[in-house]
């Protein structure tokens, strides 16, 4: 059996260069939501997926081929490539719910604890030089707070801080209270168009790489479940399609 993990799993926007690209500031200061500070992290988040995806498949493999097929009497053809099937369609369920297990349990961690985010996306640190408190406020997202949802997203923009205006907005990512949800509810859009790759790294600091855009004729598994607007489930499992080896 073969697979083939989402495309962008093995493109360059998940790389160390690209990422270093993206984060390059030559010694100006980003704030907030700026996507040259909340995208270096969603791509790195990505990364992980791949490789969680990638691993769980890997070592799972490792057990399915080891297991062995007896049946007491001769089976007909088209019954044993039947159970075959439904063999290995079991197998494809269960690597994507251990996926998905794992997955959740770094969700819950982090919002049943209410992790304090290095980013401040969540959450506000505040200090008093009066009293030399220090005050915490939840994030705001276009009306959905930090402190009720870990799903609250908006647009994710480059901005000109001299103006206090929106450089760029990269189509298909979002910023908000938590760089997995988040990227869970991206569709990765710009990386699709190479127009919007350019524009991307025209606002960027650091000079243009060389990048070809995702092929758009690929279905994209990253999609947000509009009637929700919480990430559906089956699109955080990063794997484009399986195959089964012919012998």
């Amino acid at each position: 059996m073969e697979y083939s993990l989402h495309q962008v799993c093995n493109s360059i926007f998940v790389s160390d260069a690209w990422i270093r690209h993206l984060a390059t500031n030559n010694g100006y200061i980003f704030y907030g939501d700026d996507f040259r500070i909340t995208g270096p992290h969603a791509l790195q988040a990505l990364r992980m997926l791949c490789e969680l995806a990638d691993n769980t498949i890997a070592n799972n493999f490792v057990q399915f081929y080891s297991s062995q097929y007896f049946s007491r009497s001769a089976i007909p053809e088209v019954m044993l490539q039947e159970q075959i099937a439904s063999i290995l369609k079991q197998f494809q369920s269960l690597m994507t719910d251990r996926f998905l297990l794992s997955l959740k349990m770094i969700r819950d961690t982090t919002q049943v604890n209410a992790l304090f985010s290095a980013l401040q996306i969540n959450y506000k640190l505040y200090g008093s030089k009066d009293t030399g408190n220090v005050f915490v406020t939840a994030n705001n997202y276009d009306g959905c707070s930090c402190s009720l949802s870990a799903n609250c997203i908006r647009q994710s923009s480059i901005y000109d801080y001299n103006t206090m205006t929106t450089l760029f907005d990269v189509t298909g990512f979002y910023t908000g209270c938590n760089v997995v949800e988040s990227l869970l509810q991206s569709t990765l859009d710009c990386f699709y168009n190479q127009t919007c790759i350019e524009k991307l790294q025209s606002s960027l600091l650091s000079l243009p790489i060389p990048v070809s855009a995702l092929n758009s004729s690929s279905s994209n598994r990253f999609k947000m479940n509009q009637e929700s607007a919480t990430p559906a489930p089956e699109s955080a499992a990063p794997v484009e399609k399986w195959a089964s080896q012919k012998r």
